[in-house]
């Protein structure tokens, strides 16, 4: 149990060797105990006299919730505590680890299983040994003078405020710790994204033409049954057909997302900023289509719209629809009836400026869910489509870690 420098390094195996050494106290405060260091814990309590044993805690159940230990842990700790005629204490907040074996002093910085469960590194200094208890140490843990003095830890934990936290976790229990590990590197890494264009197959929009003028239905019922449309522009003006925006946005896509099948589209975000930077170019595309091409798609609009108002005109004006009649004078003149549809069908073309307004896309970024990440198909895809990304054998390593711990 002797190290070379006191600057070492502490997991959980460590620490119950270290107790297992004990021979004659331990004074522990952390913010919370995995179980099998709780174990140990509680071994030692039947070897010592009880009053040898100090245990500070934080109870606050978010300690659990962050991964500095286990609430199967404080019960057990409690518990032995009780047994023993003792009690264990309380130090709320407290984030850092003080561990006083015999007249060894041990600080070191426990790590929360929420960021990190285990590395396979095999240095990973996070603590000081000394070989001595500093007297403002000893003073502050109230063994400088038979048990006066003590700065931390002064108040015992009641049964009530265990059931308390116990009650907080059930409601509101712990994420699994790999998961949510996976979930911050993965969502460090790559983020999904929907990003779609809007409005912008114009050469495919279809204006709506209502059945009273078409003057092919003669009763109402059969009015509302039919239906027709006629395309806004034909197929000779490419030119304002939005095919260039949509080649544009299929390059950016084809360059920065990757396509998970059955999950959707990521992005690395080492790459997000250059995406969101090509975005903006096609947002100016798109203005740019917009303000070139406004005259030249009124004109086809106005075009379109003329062919069909001589198209329907002889049959509107042989059966003028009923809702027309308190536009026009008691007996209209062809020309009348002309003008009336040609204001009706001007009202379902649409101006060239509003068909235009409904060009856009749409952008959104979404993180890794943790329901995503309990898929074992997600992360065997991510591993397919993205294999420079090692987070999944990441994870696993520390798995294993852990897992050593719990065997033993």
């Amino acid at each position: 149990m002797s190290e070379p420098t006191a600057i070492t390094t502490v997991d959980d195996a460590y620490l119950c060797q270290l107790i297992q050494n004990i021979r004659r106290r331990l004074i522990f405060m952390t913010p919370g105990m995995s179980d099998p260091v709780a174990e140990a814990v509680c071994r030692k309590w039947d070897e010592l006299p009880s009053d040898a044993i100090n245990i500070i805690l934080d109870v606050d159940p978010e300690v659990c919730r962050m991964g500095f230990g286990t609430i199967n842990a404080l019960k057990k700790l409690n518990d032995q505590a009780r047994k023993r005629g003792n009690v264990i204490h309380e130090q709320p907040g407290v984030r850092i680890a003080l561990l006083i074996a015999d007249d060894i002093t041990l600080f070191y910085a426990p790590t929360p299983l929420l960021i990190e469960g285990g590395s396979d590194t095999p240095v990973r200094p996070n603590a000081v040994k000394l070989n001595l208890v500093p007297n403002e140490i000893a003073k502050d843990m109230g063994i400088a003078k038979a048990g006066e003095g003590a700065a931390v830890g002064i108040n015992p934990v009641s049964p009530a405020k265990i059931l308390e936290t116990s009650n907080d976790l059930v409601r509101n229990p712990p994420m699994k710790f790999d998961i949510a590990r996976k979930i911050r590197v993965f969502n460090s890494q790559i983020e999904f994204v929907e990003f779609e264009l809007r409005g912008h197959q114009i050469g495919k929009r279809k204006v709506n033409i209502p059945s009273d003028l078409l003057g092919l239905a003669k009763d109402d019922k059969t009015k509302k049954l039919l239906h027709s449309s006629f395309q806004l522009i034909d197929d000779e003006d490419t030119k304002i057909s939005g095919e260039e925006i949509t080649a544009h946005k299929e390059r950016i896509a084809d360059d920065f997302l990757v396509n998970l099948p059955n999950f959707g589209n990521v992005i690395l975000r080492s790459k997000k900023e250059e995406f969101e930077a090509a975005v903006a170019e096609l947002n100016t595309h798109i203005e740019k289509f917009q303000k070139e091409l406004k005259a030249k798609l009124q004109t086809a609009i106005d075009k379109n719209r003329a062919a069909l108002v001589t198209a329907l005109a002889p049959a509107v004006i042989a059966q003028t629809p009923e809702r027309w009649k308190k536009f026009l004078p008691s007996k209209p003149s062809a020309n009348d009836i002309r003008q009336v549809l040609d204001c009706e069908l001007t009202n379902h073309f649409g101006s060239a400026e509003r068909n235009l307004k409904k060009i856009g896309f749409s952008l959104i970024f979404k993180g890794v869910t943790y329901e995503t990440l309990n898929n074992p198909e997600f992360i065997k895809t991510v591993k397919k489509k993205m294999p420079i990304l090692k987070l999944y054998e990441e994870y696993e390593a520390a798995k294993e870690a852990q897992q050593s711990l719990f065997d033993k």
